[in-house]
């Protein structure tokens, strides 16, 4: 993550990447991308006192796993706190309660 960013201002980064330093779009989408990156490791170090960046990382990744084969294949089971990491008044509701397996085979 560190490295992606620091090759956008690195002298000796090929020119085809520094023109995003000029192109305000994807100047913020690059930030967007790092602090939300930031974010979710920060987060996922809270989860476990002994959890490393790489815990953190495992973590997310085996929830965004989770809900892009759920989208896919099962998107009746995802429930909010699969989509969302804070603590939340209904964590065990569905996303889509109406939506069961014969619905979704139509």
């Amino acid at each position: 993550m560190a490295c992606r960013w620091h090759e956008l201002f690195d002298e000796f980064t090929p020119d085809t990447f520094h023109p995003k330093l000029f192109s305000l779009p994807s100047l913020v989408t690059e930030v967007v991308d790092f602090s939300w990156t930031l974010s979710r490791l920060l987060h996922g170090l809270t989860l476990g006192p002994v959890w490393t960046a790489k815990d953190s990382w495992y973590f997310w990744k085996s929830k965004s796993d989770h809900v892009l084969d759920s989208l896919v294949r099962q998107p009746q089971v995802l429930r909010v706190k699969d989509m969302f990491p804070e603590d939340l008044q209904s964590p065990e509701y569905l996303v889509w309660p109406g939506l069961s397996a014969e619905t979704q085979a139509q």
